[in-house]
């Protein structure tokens, strides 16, 4: 899983995870899965993301539902049939934009790392 350093904001019903100057928000539609994420307003947390929910934007590529994120690579791993691909997502540099699944982010409290909320499964 991909853990990013994130303040939460918005709604109750709508909140949104600033991870450096870029922001995710799940769908409204979670909004039950996110309750408890009303109590953390203004907090540092951290959010979680796996990467096979992380997707490289191309023509082809159903990203209709899916948010942003834009990254430095900073390393490339080539691992035979796959490539693991190390990025800061928050420095100037050379940059690679993902597609986020963000109705399966992970939200954890950034002291004590226990689970605040899980957009979906």
């Amino acid at each position: 899983m991909n853990l990013y350093e994130a303040t939460i904001g918005g709604t109750a019903t709508q909140p949104i995870s600033s991870v450096g100057s870029q922001q995710l928000s799940p769908p409204a539609a979670l909004g039950p899965q996110l309750q408890s994420l009303a109590g953390h307003s203004g907090a540092k947390v951290i959010v979680g993301v796996r990467a096979e929910h992380l997707v490289i934007p191309t023509s082809g590529s159903p990203t209709v539902d899916r948010q942003r994120l834009v990254a430095d690579v900073e390393l490339v791993e080539a691992l035979g049939n796959e490539q693991l691909v190390h990025f800061a997502p928050v420095h100037s540099g050379e940059r690679i934009e993902f597609a986020v699944e963000v109705e399966r982010l992970h939200f954890f409290d950034s002291e004590t790392g226990t689970a605040l909320a899980r957009a979906a499964t």
